[in-house]
């Protein structure tokens, strides 16, 4: 520990990160990492932070006795379905693939819906089959289906 707070030390002084404030952002000169607050000092610290203390005291939540209209609350529904299986929505995102997995013949709108359909195996690692870094992902080779 004590060669690991040496080098600190030693790279802080050597590009000037404490010194010079333009060039780092070190608001020590290094190697004081060891400091532990005390319970004292953390009740210090919780005091200031409570009642008219706190930034957030005595302010009351804009949407406080509000409410909403029968086709807001339809709306903000139909949000949240979309939100809650974006797989169903990949139309929505320019940027979603239809995916094949070769060995099954199977067809996916999505990674994301083929990977809920494999258990085990993540968006992720079907991409980087497609894209040729691995040979398999899931135990099947998968490739994008050209439009």
């Amino acid at each position: 520990m004590e060669e690991l707070e040496e080098k600190e030390r030693y790279y802080i002084k050597l590009y000037g990160s404490f010194d010079n404030k333009e060039i780092g952002y070190n608001t020590q000169s290094g190697g004081n990492n060891l400091y532990e607050i005390t319970k004292e000092q953390r009740k210090q610290r919780s005091d200031r932070a409570k009642g008219k203390n706190n930034p957030m005291y005595g302010t009351i939540s804009p949407m406080r006795g509000k409410k909403f209209t029968e086709d807001h609350k339809k709306k903000i529904s139909e949000a949240i379905k979309k939100a809650d299986r974006p797989h169903m929505y990949g139309g929505t995102n320019p940027s979603a693939r239809k995916v094949k997995n070769i060995d099954t013949g199977e067809i996916f709108n999505t990674m994301t819906e083929a990977s809920k359909r494999y258990p085990g195996l993540s968006r992720q690692s079907i991409n980087h089959n497609c894209v040729g870094r691995t040979k398999k992902a899931g135990g099947f080779r998968w490739e994008y289906v050209k439009d």
